[in-house]
Protein backbone atom coordinates (compact mmCIF):
# COMPACT_ATOMS: atom_id res chain seq x y z
CA UNK A 1 0.00 0.00 0.00
CA UNK A 2 1.51 3.32 -1.04
CA UNK A 3 2.27 5.86 1.63
CA UNK A 4 0.24 9.07 2.02
CA UNK A 5 -1.23 10.01 -1.39
CA UNK A 6 -1.71 13.54 0.00
CA UNK A 7 0.86 15.06 2.34
CA UNK A 8 0.24 18.11 4.49
CA UNK A 9 3.43 20.09 4.11
CA UNK A 10 5.31 21.53 7.08
CA UNK A 11 8.74 22.95 7.91
CA UNK A 12 11.34 21.86 10.41
CA UNK A 13 10.74 25.11 12.35
CA UNK A 14 7.00 24.46 12.62
CA UNK A 15 7.60 20.85 13.57
CA UNK A 16 10.19 21.84 16.18
CA UNK A 17 7.74 24.32 17.73
CA UNK A 18 4.96 21.73 17.84
CA UNK A 19 7.18 19.01 19.29
CA UNK A 20 8.72 21.47 21.77
CA UNK A 21 5.26 22.20 23.18
CA UNK A 22 4.56 18.50 23.42
CA UNK A 23 7.94 17.72 24.94
CA UNK A 24 7.40 20.20 27.78
CA UNK A 25 4.36 18.25 28.90
CA UNK A 26 6.13 14.97 28.25
CA UNK A 27 9.11 15.99 30.37
CA UNK A 28 6.75 17.05 33.16
CA UNK A 29 5.44 13.50 33.05
CA UNK A 30 8.86 12.41 34.37
CA UNK A 31 8.07 14.42 37.49
CA UNK A 32 4.69 12.73 37.70
CA UNK A 33 6.40 9.33 37.37
CA UNK A 34 8.70 10.34 40.25
CA UNK A 35 5.68 11.18 42.41
CA UNK A 36 3.98 7.88 41.51
CA UNK A 37 7.14 5.95 42.43
CA UNK A 38 7.38 7.79 45.75
CA UNK A 39 3.74 7.04 46.57
CA UNK A 40 4.18 3.40 45.60
CA UNK A 41 7.31 3.14 47.74
CA UNK A 42 5.42 4.72 50.65
CA UNK A 43 2.66 2.11 50.37
CA UNK A 44 5.26 -0.66 50.54
CA UNK A 45 7.72 0.81 53.05
CA UNK A 46 5.76 3.05 55.45
CA UNK A 47 4.05 0.13 57.28
CA UNK A 48 7.49 -1.48 57.70
CA UNK A 49 9.00 1.73 59.10
CA UNK A 50 6.08 2.25 61.49
CA UNK A 51 6.38 -1.33 62.77
CA UNK A 52 10.12 -0.95 63.31
CA UNK A 53 9.67 2.45 64.95
CA UNK A 54 7.01 1.32 67.43
CA UNK A 55 8.67 -2.03 68.25
CA UNK A 56 12.22 -0.79 68.74
CA UNK A 57 11.18 2.60 70.05
CA UNK A 58 8.93 0.99 72.65
CA UNK A 59 11.70 -1.42 73.61
CA UNK A 60 14.30 1.34 74.00
CA UNK A 61 11.82 3.51 75.86
CA UNK A 62 11.94 1.02 78.74
CA UNK A 63 15.65 1.74 79.27
CA UNK A 64 16.36 5.23 77.96
CA UNK A 65 14.07 8.12 76.99
CA UNK A 66 13.43 8.24 73.24
CA UNK A 67 12.75 11.82 72.11
CA UNK A 68 9.27 12.41 70.64
CA UNK A 69 8.30 8.71 70.96
CA UNK A 70 5.43 9.10 73.43
CA UNK A 71 3.92 12.22 71.81
CA UNK A 72 4.13 10.67 68.31
CA UNK A 73 2.65 7.35 69.47
CA UNK A 74 -0.24 9.15 71.17
CA UNK A 75 -0.84 11.40 68.13
CA UNK A 76 -0.68 8.50 65.68
CA UNK A 77 -3.11 6.27 67.63
CA UNK A 78 -5.53 9.17 68.20
CA UNK A 79 -5.41 10.28 64.57
CA UNK A 80 -5.76 6.72 63.26
CA UNK A 81 -8.83 6.27 65.45
CA UNK A 82 -10.62 9.43 64.31
CA UNK A 83 -9.64 8.83 60.65
CA UNK A 84 -11.06 5.29 60.79
CA UNK A 85 -14.31 6.71 62.27
CA UNK A 86 -14.46 9.44 59.60
CA UNK A 87 -14.30 12.28 62.13
CA UNK A 88 -10.92 13.76 61.20
CA UNK A 89 -10.63 17.42 60.22
CA UNK A 90 -8.79 18.51 57.07
CA UNK A 91 -5.54 19.43 58.95
CA UNK A 92 -5.61 16.07 60.74
CA UNK A 93 -6.11 14.22 57.46
CA UNK A 94 -3.26 16.20 55.89
CA UNK A 95 -0.93 15.37 58.78
CA UNK A 96 -1.86 11.69 58.72
CA UNK A 97 -1.39 11.53 54.94
CA UNK A 98 2.00 13.26 55.25
CA UNK A 99 3.18 10.63 57.75
CA UNK A 100 2.17 7.89 55.30
CA UNK A 101 3.77 9.36 52.15
CA UNK A 102 6.82 11.28 53.40
CA UNK A 103 8.95 8.13 53.95
CA UNK A 104 8.67 7.22 50.26
CA UNK A 105 9.57 10.73 49.10
CA UNK A 106 12.46 10.94 51.57
CA UNK A 107 13.77 7.52 50.52
CA UNK A 108 13.64 8.39 46.81
CA UNK A 109 15.22 11.80 47.36
CA UNK A 110 18.10 10.37 49.41
CA UNK A 111 18.58 7.53 46.90
CA UNK A 112 18.74 10.06 44.04
CA UNK A 113 21.38 12.12 45.87
CA UNK A 114 23.41 9.00 46.66
CA UNK A 115 23.28 7.84 43.04
CA UNK A 116 24.23 11.25 41.68
CA UNK A 117 27.29 11.29 43.92
CA UNK A 118 28.18 7.62 43.56
CA UNK A 119 27.92 7.06 39.79
CA UNK A 120 29.43 10.23 38.35
CA UNK A 121 33.02 10.38 37.21
CA UNK A 122 33.88 8.49 34.01
CA UNK A 123 33.92 10.45 30.78
CA UNK A 124 31.69 9.55 27.85
CA UNK A 125 34.70 8.20 25.95
CA UNK A 126 35.65 5.90 28.85
CA UNK A 127 32.07 4.65 29.15
CA UNK A 128 31.96 3.94 25.41
CA UNK A 129 35.24 2.04 25.59
CA UNK A 130 33.85 0.02 28.50
CA UNK A 131 30.98 -0.98 26.20
CA UNK A 132 33.51 -2.55 23.84
CA UNK A 133 33.64 0.29 21.32
CA UNK A 134 36.92 1.31 19.65
CA UNK A 135 37.99 4.80 18.67
CA UNK A 136 37.82 5.77 15.02
CA UNK A 137 41.12 5.37 13.18
CA UNK A 138 41.98 8.77 11.72
CA UNK A 139 44.53 7.20 9.38
CA UNK A 140 41.70 5.38 7.59
CA UNK A 141 40.07 7.58 4.93
CA UNK A 142 36.49 6.34 5.48
CA UNK A 143 36.70 6.69 9.27
CA UNK A 144 38.34 10.11 8.95
CA UNK A 145 35.45 11.24 6.76
CA UNK A 146 33.02 9.93 9.40
CA UNK A 147 34.76 11.98 12.10
CA UNK A 148 34.65 15.05 9.86
CA UNK A 149 30.87 14.72 9.42
CA UNK A 150 30.41 14.34 13.20
CA UNK A 151 32.48 17.47 13.81
CA UNK A 152 30.47 19.33 11.16
CA UNK A 153 27.13 18.37 12.79
CA UNK A 154 28.40 19.13 16.30
CA UNK A 155 29.54 22.62 15.29
CA UNK A 156 26.26 23.26 13.48
CA UNK A 157 24.26 22.18 16.57
CA UNK A 158 26.34 24.25 19.00
CA UNK A 159 27.43 21.24 21.07
CA UNK A 160 30.92 20.11 21.97
CA UNK A 161 32.77 18.05 19.38
CA UNK A 162 32.38 14.50 20.70
CA UNK A 163 34.61 11.46 20.58
CA UNK A 164 33.67 9.05 17.77
CA UNK A 165 33.81 5.32 18.38
CA UNK A 166 32.87 2.26 16.35
CA UNK A 167 30.92 -0.79 17.53
CA UNK A 168 30.37 -4.13 15.84
CA UNK A 169 26.65 -4.77 15.45
CA UNK A 170 24.45 -6.83 13.16
CA UNK A 171 22.78 -3.82 11.53
CA UNK A 172 23.73 -0.15 11.09
CA UNK A 173 22.74 2.40 13.73
CA UNK A 174 24.05 5.43 15.60
CA UNK A 175 23.76 6.15 19.31
CA UNK A 176 25.15 8.58 21.87
CA UNK A 177 26.33 8.21 25.43
CA UNK A 178 26.75 11.00 27.97
CA UNK A 179 29.41 11.48 30.62
CA UNK A 180 30.09 14.65 32.57
CA UNK A 181 28.10 17.82 31.94
CA UNK A 182 28.22 18.59 28.22
CA UNK A 183 30.44 15.58 27.57
CA UNK A 184 29.17 12.96 25.13
CA UNK A 185 30.41 10.44 22.59
CA UNK A 186 28.93 9.16 19.34
CA UNK A 187 28.84 5.40 18.77
CA UNK A 188 28.54 4.27 15.16
CA UNK A 189 27.95 0.76 13.84
CA UNK A 190 30.92 -0.34 11.76
CA UNK A 191 28.49 -1.70 9.15
CA UNK A 192 27.27 1.86 8.52
CA UNK A 193 30.62 2.75 6.92
CA UNK A 194 30.19 0.25 4.11
CA UNK A 195 26.41 0.31 3.63
CA UNK A 196 25.61 4.03 3.42
CA UNK A 197 26.60 7.00 1.30
CA UNK A 198 27.58 10.39 2.71
CA UNK A 199 24.06 11.86 2.50
CA UNK A 200 22.53 9.01 4.51
CA UNK A 201 25.42 8.95 6.98
CA UNK A 202 25.11 12.70 7.54
CA UNK A 203 21.36 12.32 8.17
CA UNK A 204 21.92 9.55 10.71
CA UNK A 205 24.65 11.44 12.58
CA UNK A 206 22.53 14.61 12.56
CA UNK A 207 19.67 12.62 14.11
CA UNK A 208 21.91 11.50 16.97
CA UNK A 209 23.54 14.87 17.63
CA UNK A 210 20.23 16.73 17.32
CA UNK A 211 18.96 14.81 20.34
CA UNK A 212 21.98 15.94 22.34
CA UNK A 213 21.44 19.56 21.27
CA UNK A 214 17.80 19.34 22.38
CA UNK A 215 18.76 18.08 25.84
CA UNK A 216 17.77 14.44 25.41
CA UNK A 217 20.72 13.25 27.49
CA UNK A 218 19.45 15.32 30.43
CA UNK A 219 16.00 13.72 30.05
CA UNK A 220 17.69 10.32 29.83
CA UNK A 221 19.57 11.03 33.07
CA UNK A 222 16.26 11.94 34.73
CA UNK A 223 14.77 8.61 33.62
CA UNK A 224 17.88 6.81 34.86
CA UNK A 225 17.68 8.60 38.21
CA UNK A 226 14.09 7.41 38.73
CA UNK A 227 14.75 3.81 37.72
CA UNK A 228 18.11 3.51 39.50
CA UNK A 229 16.62 4.97 42.69
CA UNK A 230 13.87 2.40 42.48
CA UNK A 231 16.49 -0.32 41.97
CA UNK A 232 18.63 0.89 44.88
CA UNK A 233 15.70 0.90 47.31
CA UNK A 234 14.52 -2.50 46.09
CA UNK A 235 18.02 -3.90 46.53
CA UNK A 236 18.04 -2.64 50.14
CA UNK A 237 14.86 -4.61 50.84
CA UNK A 238 16.47 -7.70 49.27
CA UNK A 239 19.60 -7.64 51.47
CA UNK A 240 18.48 -10.52 53.74
CA UNK A 241 17.34 -12.75 50.88
CA UNK A 242 19.19 -12.32 47.56
CA UNK A 243 22.96 -12.60 47.15
CA UNK A 244 23.15 -10.75 43.81
CA UNK A 245 21.43 -7.74 45.39
CA UNK A 246 23.98 -7.66 48.19
CA UNK A 247 26.73 -7.74 45.55
CA UNK A 248 25.13 -4.84 43.68
CA UNK A 249 24.91 -2.77 46.86
CA UNK A 250 28.50 -3.58 47.77
CA UNK A 251 29.70 -2.44 44.33
CA UNK A 252 27.74 0.78 44.75
CA UNK A 253 29.16 1.40 48.24
CA UNK A 254 32.72 0.89 46.94
CA UNK A 255 32.07 3.35 44.10
CA UNK A 256 30.57 5.88 46.52
CA UNK A 257 33.77 5.84 48.61
CA UNK A 258 36.03 6.09 45.55
CA UNK A 259 37.11 9.46 44.22
CA UNK A 260 35.15 10.32 41.04
CA UNK A 261 38.37 10.64 39.06
CA UNK A 262 39.37 7.11 40.12
CA UNK A 263 36.09 5.35 39.30
CA UNK A 264 36.43 2.73 36.56
CA UNK A 265 33.87 3.05 33.77
CA UNK A 266 33.38 -0.73 33.70
CA UNK A 267 32.50 -0.74 37.42
CA UNK A 268 30.03 2.11 36.95
CA UNK A 269 28.32 0.29 34.06
CA UNK A 270 28.19 -2.98 36.00
CA UNK A 271 26.62 -1.22 38.97
CA UNK A 272 24.06 0.48 36.74
CA UNK A 273 23.11 -2.86 35.19
CA UNK A 274 22.69 -4.35 38.65
CA UNK A 275 20.48 -1.47 39.80
CA UNK A 276 18.32 -1.73 36.70
CA UNK A 277 18.05 -5.52 37.12
CA UNK A 278 16.96 -4.97 40.74
CA UNK A 279 13.53 -3.98 39.46
CA UNK A 280 13.11 -7.24 37.49
CA UNK A 281 10.56 -9.77 38.80
CA UNK A 282 13.02 -12.55 37.93
CA UNK A 283 14.97 -11.72 41.10
CA UNK A 284 12.09 -12.94 43.23
CA UNK A 285 12.89 -16.43 41.96
CA UNK A 286 16.25 -16.16 43.69
CA UNK A 287 14.45 -16.02 47.02
CA UNK A 288 13.93 -19.76 46.64
CA UNK A 289 17.67 -20.20 47.22
CA UNK A 290 17.28 -18.46 50.56
CA UNK A 291 15.17 -21.36 51.82
CA UNK A 292 17.30 -24.11 50.23
CA UNK A 293 19.98 -26.24 51.91
CA UNK A 294 20.06 -28.96 54.54
CA UNK A 295 17.20 -29.49 56.96
CA UNK A 296 19.02 -27.58 59.69
CA UNK A 297 19.84 -24.70 57.32
CA UNK A 298 16.24 -24.49 56.14
CA UNK A 299 15.05 -24.40 59.77
CA UNK A 300 17.51 -21.65 60.70
CA UNK A 301 16.67 -19.64 57.57
CA UNK A 302 12.94 -19.99 58.27
CA UNK A 303 13.58 -18.66 61.78
CA UNK A 304 15.57 -15.75 60.30
CA UNK A 305 12.76 -15.09 57.80
CA UNK A 306 10.30 -14.88 60.69
CA UNK A 307 12.50 -12.26 62.35
CA UNK A 308 12.62 -10.17 59.17
CA UNK A 309 9.03 -10.98 58.18
CA UNK A 310 8.05 -7.28 57.91
CA UNK A 311 10.88 -6.78 55.38
CA UNK A 312 9.74 -9.83 53.40
CA UNK A 313 6.16 -8.56 53.34
CA UNK A 314 7.35 -5.10 52.25
CA UNK A 315 9.45 -6.66 49.47
CA UNK A 316 6.59 -8.74 48.08
CA UNK A 317 4.24 -5.75 48.34
CA UNK A 318 6.75 -3.53 46.52
CA UNK A 319 7.06 -6.12 43.75
CA UNK A 320 3.30 -6.23 43.19
CA UNK A 321 2.91 -2.44 43.39
CA UNK A 322 5.84 -1.59 41.13
CA UNK A 323 4.96 -4.29 38.59
CA UNK A 324 1.54 -2.70 38.13
CA UNK A 325 2.83 0.89 38.13
CA UNK A 326 5.58 0.05 35.61
CA UNK A 327 3.07 -1.65 33.32
CA UNK A 328 0.27 0.93 33.47
CA UNK A 329 1.88 4.23 34.58
CA UNK A 330 5.67 4.41 34.33
CA UNK A 331 5.98 2.59 31.00
CA UNK A 332 3.31 4.55 29.07
CA UNK A 333 4.43 7.94 30.44
CA UNK A 334 8.12 7.39 29.74
CA UNK A 335 7.20 5.99 26.32
CA UNK A 336 5.23 9.14 25.44
CA UNK A 337 8.09 11.31 26.71
CA UNK A 338 10.75 9.61 24.62
CA UNK A 339 8.66 9.41 21.44
CA UNK A 340 8.08 13.16 21.58
CA UNK A 341 11.81 13.77 22.07
CA UNK A 342 12.56 11.58 19.04
CA UNK A 343 10.15 13.51 16.80
CA UNK A 344 11.76 16.77 17.89
CA UNK A 345 15.25 15.39 17.22
CA UNK A 346 14.18 14.45 13.68
CA UNK A 347 13.02 18.02 13.04
CA UNK A 348 16.27 19.41 14.46
CA UNK A 349 18.30 17.02 12.27
CA UNK A 350 16.55 18.46 9.22
CA UNK A 351 17.48 21.94 10.43
CA UNK A 352 21.14 20.92 10.71
CA UNK A 353 21.39 19.25 7.31
CA UNK A 354 18.61 21.03 5.36
CA UNK A 355 18.07 17.58 3.85
CA UNK A 356 15.25 15.41 5.26
CA UNK A 357 15.90 12.73 2.65
CA UNK A 358 19.20 11.69 4.24
CA UNK A 359 17.66 10.97 7.63
CA UNK A 360 14.70 9.24 6.00
CA UNK A 361 16.94 6.89 4.04
CA UNK A 362 18.92 6.18 7.22
CA UNK A 363 15.74 5.26 9.12
CA UNK A 364 14.74 2.84 6.38
CA UNK A 365 18.19 1.21 6.45
CA UNK A 366 18.29 1.06 10.26
CA UNK A 367 14.80 -0.39 10.64
CA UNK A 368 15.41 -3.11 8.05
CA UNK A 369 16.64 -6.05 10.11
CA UNK A 370 16.98 -3.91 13.24
CA UNK A 371 19.23 -5.24 16.01
CA UNK A 372 20.35 -3.67 19.32
CA UNK A 373 23.49 -1.53 19.23
CA UNK A 374 25.46 -3.29 21.94
CA UNK A 375 24.03 -5.01 24.99
CA UNK A 376 23.20 -1.90 27.02
CA UNK A 377 19.55 -0.76 27.21
CA UNK A 378 20.52 2.92 27.48
CA UNK A 379 22.46 2.79 24.19
CA UNK A 380 19.34 1.36 22.60
CA UNK A 381 17.20 4.15 24.01
CA UNK A 382 19.60 6.89 22.85
CA UNK A 383 19.96 5.46 19.33
CA UNK A 384 18.59 7.13 16.19
CA UNK A 385 16.46 4.09 15.37
CA UNK A 386 14.99 1.63 17.82
CA UNK A 387 12.28 -0.97 17.97
CA UNK A 388 8.83 0.48 17.33
CA UNK A 389 7.30 -2.87 18.19
CA UNK A 390 7.84 -4.96 21.34
CA UNK A 391 10.18 -7.84 20.51
CA UNK A 392 12.41 -10.18 22.45
CA UNK A 393 15.48 -8.37 21.08
CA UNK A 394 14.81 -5.05 22.80
CA UNK A 395 17.28 -4.56 25.64
CA UNK A 396 15.42 -1.75 27.40
CA UNK A 397 12.04 -3.46 27.32
CA UNK A 398 13.66 -6.70 28.50
CA UNK A 399 15.44 -4.95 31.36
CA UNK A 400 12.35 -3.04 32.49
CA UNK A 401 9.72 -5.71 31.72
CA UNK A 402 7.56 -3.02 30.14
CA UNK A 403 5.06 -3.61 27.36
CA UNK A 404 5.47 -0.05 26.03
CA UNK A 405 7.56 0.83 23.00
CA UNK A 406 9.84 3.86 23.27
CA UNK A 407 10.27 4.79 19.61
CA UNK A 408 7.70 6.18 17.17
CA UNK A 409 6.88 3.92 14.24
CA UNK A 410 9.06 4.33 11.16
CA UNK A 411 5.84 4.98 9.21
CA UNK A 412 5.11 8.10 11.24
CA UNK A 413 8.70 9.35 11.24
CA UNK A 414 9.00 8.92 7.48
CA UNK A 415 5.62 10.62 7.05
CA UNK A 416 6.81 13.69 8.97
CA UNK A 417 10.06 13.80 6.99
CA UNK A 418 8.08 13.66 3.74
CA UNK A 419 5.96 16.53 5.01
CA UNK A 420 9.21 18.47 5.46
CA UNK A 421 10.19 17.77 1.85
CA UNK A 422 11.93 14.40 1.88
CA UNK A 423 11.95 12.50 -1.41
CA UNK A 424 11.79 8.87 -0.31
CA UNK A 425 10.48 5.75 -2.00
CA UNK A 426 8.98 3.98 1.00
CA UNK A 427 6.16 1.48 1.44
CA UNK A 428 4.50 1.45 4.84
CA UNK A 429 4.21 -1.71 6.88
CA UNK A 430 0.98 -2.64 8.62
CA UNK A 431 0.86 -1.32 12.17
CA UNK A 432 -1.11 -2.80 15.02
CA UNK A 433 -4.28 -0.85 15.73
CA UNK A 434 -4.25 1.14 18.96
CA UNK A 435 -7.83 0.09 19.64
CA UNK A 436 -6.87 -3.54 19.11
CA UNK A 437 -4.00 -3.16 21.59
CA UNK A 438 -6.28 -1.56 24.19
CA UNK A 439 -8.84 -4.29 23.59
CA UNK A 440 -6.22 -6.96 24.18
CA UNK A 441 -5.14 -5.36 27.45
CA UNK A 442 -8.74 -5.04 28.62
CA UNK A 443 -9.39 -8.65 27.66
CA UNK A 444 -6.71 -9.62 30.16
CA UNK A 445 -7.49 -7.11 32.92
CA UNK A 446 -11.29 -7.37 33.03
CA UNK A 447 -11.46 -11.12 33.76
CA UNK A 448 -8.77 -10.81 36.44
CA UNK A 449 -10.60 -7.88 38.05
CA UNK A 450 -13.83 -9.87 37.88
CA UNK A 451 -12.27 -12.85 39.61
CA UNK A 452 -10.77 -10.66 42.35
CA UNK A 453 -14.10 -8.89 42.83
CA UNK A 454 -15.95 -12.21 43.04
CA UNK A 455 -13.50 -13.53 45.63
CA UNK A 456 -13.88 -10.38 47.74
CA UNK A 457 -17.67 -10.52 47.44
CA UNK A 458 -17.83 -14.21 48.43
CA UNK A 459 -15.43 -13.70 51.33
CA UNK A 460 -17.76 -11.07 52.74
Amino acid sequence: MASHPMIERTTFAAEQTKQHRRSVGAVLSCGFVFVVCCLAMSVAVTPLLLIVFFLFGGFLQKFVPVPFFDPFEHWYQHTLDIVSRGQASLPQLAGFFAVLVLPGFAAFFLASLALKAGLRGPSARDLALAHGAVEADLSDFVQRRLVNVVEEMAIASGTRVPAVLLVDTQSPNVSVIGGRSGDYAVLVSRSLLSQMNRETTQGALAGAIAGVANGDLAVLRAIQSILFSLGLLTACLDIPFIKSQRQTLWRFVKLAFTLPSKRAAAEVLETERGLLASTSPELLGEMEHFFSGSETQVWLKSLAAFVVLPVLIARVASYLIFSLTKLFVIGPLLSATWKTRRYRADATAVQLTRNPTGLGQALIEFSSGWAPIGDDPWLELAAVAGPDRVTSDTKFGEAMTMASTFFPSVNKRIGLLKAMGASIDYREYREASTLATIGTILAVIVPIAGIIGAVIYLSN
